[in-house]
């Protein structure tokens, strides 16, 4: 019996000494990483405001650069736009910043992966959409989240496309995920939405069908009247009752008088799901 007390004793006191200790580790991680930044803020701040200092910043290693200033040049490219933000992110290109977080994409740990995409997002532009893009099929789902959420930040309209074909992946929380940051996105997501619905509207599967509700849920949630067109053509065509029923439902947030007479003849579908979504409509 006091075998058995004596192993528990240690046994808590090597987790007590191994919470104490990682915790340890961490505040002196982010101590030693703010004395790094306060070192090259100033640095930073000179070559921003009066575009000197950049010979200073090349001569800083690498890995330093993408480890301390990296989390500052992003602080400051999330409240500006326009030059001052291409000014920044062009330093970043010249820094290599952005090449060395576009070959962490590749990363075998998962985390690096995320963090680079995040980055990406903000330091990036064009040229990253594909890499980024390939992120959505990752095997980690948080990966594909940042993706998605690095695809929004950059917006230019090969990444909404992109984004928009993802809503037919298998998995729930990145159709969701997908969802939110199109819908972030607004007006400038209504045209590729729009497009791809027509497509998908014969949709004969249940990933293209189930990505077709989405896109019409979307929409829907937007309240776009530009999708006014595309539903009544999804009511009228479409095979699959419950991407009817989500047609019907979108009409009803979308549309205006001149859609209620086709909202009255969905009230009497064959299929519950409809006529209930008519009604609500």
């Amino acid at each position: 019996m006091l075998v058995i007390i004596t192993l528990l004793g240690l046994v808590i006191l090597l987790m007590v000494l191994a919470t104490v200790g990682i915790k340890s580790l961490r505040t002196i991680g982010e101590l030693w990483q703010g004395l790094n930044q306060k070192k090259l803020e100033p640095l930073l701040e000179n070559y921003l405001h009066h575009g000197v200092g950049l010979d200073a910043l090349c001569g800083v290693s690498s890995r330093k650069l993408n480890r301390y200033l990296t989390p500052l040049l992003i602080e400051r490219i999330r409240y500006v736009r326009g030059a001052s933000r291409g000014h920044m992110t062009q330093l970043a290109h010249d820094l290599g910043l952005v090449r060395k977080n576009h070959s962490a994409l590749n990363s075998r740990r998962r985390w690096h992966r995320a963090r680079a995409a995040e980055r990406l997002g903000y330091l990036g532009g064009a040229e990253q959409v594909q890499a980024l893009g390939a992120l959505l099929v990752d095997k980690d789902e948080t990966v594909r989240a940042v993706a998605a959420r690095a695809l929004t930040q950059i917006a230019t309209p090969s990444a909404v496309d992109i984004l928009v074909r993802t809503l037919d992946d298998p998995s729930e929380l990145t159709r969701l995920r997908v969802a939110e940051n199109l819908d972030r996105l607004g007006p400038q997501a209504v045209p590729h939405l729009i497009s791809r619905a027509r497509e998908w509207s014969a949709c004969d599967d249940n990933s293209r069908c189930t990505g077709l509700m989405t896109m019409l849920s979307v929409l829907g949630g937007m309240r776009s009247p530009q999708a006014r067109s595309v539903l009544r053509a999804t009511i009228d065509t479409a095979t699959n009752a419950t991407v009817r029923a989500e047609a019907v439902w979108a009409l009803g947030r979308c549309g205006g008088p001149g859609d209620v007479r086709l909202l009255i003849t969905c009230a009497g579908d064959k299929d519950w799901a409809v006529r209930k979504q008519a009604a609500n409509a």
